[in-house]
């Protein structure tokens, strides 16, 4: 072994082996193997990332429709509790 150098997640070993040495090899195409599932791994986590993101958007955007809905059902409710006060009263005036 002659020299090394660093692959993206970690020491890579390169340079000349014997033709006994496959288990420097292996080895290397072990740490290869790991630094492309490392990357694929690492893509997936960054969309799962900007998914999250969106979805935290969405919901804030519903949220303030789901306010503004129950101020509207609130105002319904007061309006309609009012027209019954009012019938009930003209019923008691009338009865």
């Amino acid at each position: 072994m002659s020299s090394s150098n660093f692959g993206k997640y970690g020491k890579l070993p390169t340079g000349e082996y014997d033709d006994d040495d496959i288990g420097h090899y292996s080895l290397q195409q072990k740490v290869r193997n790991q630094n492309k599932n490392l990357d694929i791994l690492s893509d997936s986590v960054k969309r799962l990332g900007d998914l999250s993101l969106n979805i935290s958007k969405e919901i804030e955007s519903q949220n303030v429709i789901l306010d503004s809905l129950e101020d509207e059902v609130d105002k319904v409710q007061t309006a309609s509790d009012i027209l019954i006060t009012k019938t009930n009263d003209l019923i008691k005036k009338t009865g």
